[in-house]
C-alpha cells in the first residue's frame, strides 16, 4: 500500500501543530524597572548580563535616557519583584520602582518609545 506524500505532509503539520504550542506573556509578564543611576552604555550592559545570567528571565532590554530596565519571564511567567532587586542589585544598582506592564517584552519596548 502506498503512503501518498500529501499524507505524510499533513500527518507531520498536525503533529507540529499539537506538539510546538507557543506560550502566550501572562498580562503581568513583564516588568518595568525604574533605575536612576543608569547614565551609560556600560550600566546598561552590566545590568543586561545580570539579566540573561539568570535562569528565572527570558529577555531583557535597557533604555539608558529612560534609565528603565525592561524584563520578560521565561515561557510568559512573570519574574517576582525579589528576583528582579536582586539581579539589579548584583549588577551593582538599585531598583526604585517595579511595575507590571501589559503585554510581552517587545510591547513594552515599543510603548516605552513612544513620545
Amino acid at each position: 500500500m502506498k503512503f501518498p506524500a500529501f499524507h505524510f505532509l499533513a500527518a507531520v503539520a498536525l503533529f507540529l501543530s499539537i506538539v510546538v504550542v507557543r506560550a502566550e506573556p501572562r498580562p503581568d509578564a513583564t516588568a518595568s524597572i525604574s533605575v536612576p543611576a543608569i547614565v551609560c552604555e556600560g550600566c546598561a550592559k552590566s545590568i543586561g548580563i545580570a539579566c540573561r545570567n539568570n535562569r528565572e528571565i527570558g529577555g531583557v532590554y535597557v533604555d539608558v535616557k529612560k534609565k528603565v530596565v525592561l524584563v520578560e519571564g521565561i515561557d510568559g511567567k512573570p519574574v517576582p519583584d525579589e528576583v528582579l532587586q536582586k539581579v539589579i542589585k548584583k549588577a551593582g544598582y538599585e531598583a526604585k520602582e517595579i511595575r507590571r506592564v501589559s503585554g510581552s517584552l517587545a510591547d513594552a519596548r515599543t510603548a516605552l518609545a513612544a513620545p
